[in-house]
């Protein structure tokens, strides 16, 4: 029967108190790295104290997903519009050349599809960056 727990000062394993090493990485356990909070490893207690990680030193890191999936999203956005300005211009020079009409009014589309494409990634992103960035939030308290 395990009377107290001994966790690993590098990975936070939880090995009896009787243990000199750790079962998981083999560290070796000395008296004392005995029990010091049995809802919460060592090592992960301590990651807790540290200020976040920030990037460029203004942005917390968490939160980098959240700003790249906005950017990516709005130039998804500003392909779609740019698209339209093609089709319209396309759409102006009819009677000119049919083929050339043609091949407009096909680079129109394929700027289309690729805006629609980075919108549809920026926002997968910025989903993903979101549900991260507040997770990091609430596992702070």
């Amino acid at each position: 029967m395990e009377r107290m727990a001994n966790y690993c000062p590098k990975c936070g394993t939880r090995n009896l108190r009787s243990a000199h090493m750790c079962e998981k990485c083999g560290t070796q356990l000395g008296s004392s790295t005995a029990a010091r909070n049995p809802d919460m490893p060592f090592a992960h207690s301590r990651a807790l104290d540290q200020p976040e990680k920030t990037f460029l030193g203004i942005v917390p890191r968490s939160a980098t997903g959240v700003i790249v999936g906005l950017v990516i999203m709005a130039i998804g956005v500003l392909l779609c519009i740019w698209s339209i300005a093609l089709f319209i211009g396309s759409a102006e020079g009819v009677t000119d050349d049919p083929l050339d009409t043609a091949i407009d009014a096909v680079g129109a589309f394929v700027v289309l599809i690729l805006g629609a494409i980075m919108a549809a990634i920026g926002g997968t992103i910025f989903t993903i960056g979101t549900i991260w960035f507040l997770y990091k939030m609430v596992s702070k308290r």
